[in-house]
């Protein structure tokens, strides 16, 4: 599954690159609050993403992006004893579009989630953000469905275009 899926992102990029009038390449930050589950065994995410972006006319964009984040392990309580969680590896690798209007950017991207070395799954993220010229804002919604449930997060990423 994750080579289909990588397999056919590299496939839509190259296509979107060879037919699109303009294509950028934007590096950023990112920082996310985990949600559900996530959040009860990790806190705050840290980390950068990537991302290609094909810019077809005024009012639409594709993209492509991968990224890292690493959530810090959260202290719990098991029976009196206060134990750290082991930090979790996010990399999300995404394909979407995006629509836009004046600054505003509204959109969505679907693809690969890797949660460590051995949890991963469909990943789907809906966004919204704000574009500055170079640098792009987006608030985001990640979800990634595996087998036994969702590990899902909000954050805010910023793109420095090139």
């Amino acid at each position: 599954m994750k080579k289909v899926v990588l397999t056919l992102a590299a496939a839509l990029t190259l296509s979107l690159v060879t037919s699109a009038q303009t294509f950028r390449f934007g590096i950023g930050p990112a920082i996310s609050v985990p949600m559900g589950d996530l959040g009860d065994v990790s806190s705050v995410g840290i980390g950068a993403e990537v991302t290609g972006i094909v810019e077809f006319s005024e009012s639409f964009e594709a993209f492509a992006q991968a990224g890292y984040q690493n959530f810090a392990g959260k202290k719990i309580d098991v029976f009196g004893t206060s134990v750290k969680l082991d930090a979790l590896n996010h990399i999300p690798v995404l394909v979407g579009a995006r629509y836009k209007t004046g600054g505003f950017l509204l959109g969505a991207g679907v693809g690969f989630a890797s949660w460590g070395e051995n949890s991963s799954g469909f990943a789907y993220s809906p966004q919204i953000g704000y574009s500055l010229g170079n640098i792009d804002i987006i608030g985001q919604y990640h979800g990634t469905a595996m087998d036994g449930g969702t590990l899902s997060y909000v954050g805010v990423k910023a793109y420095f275009k090139f």
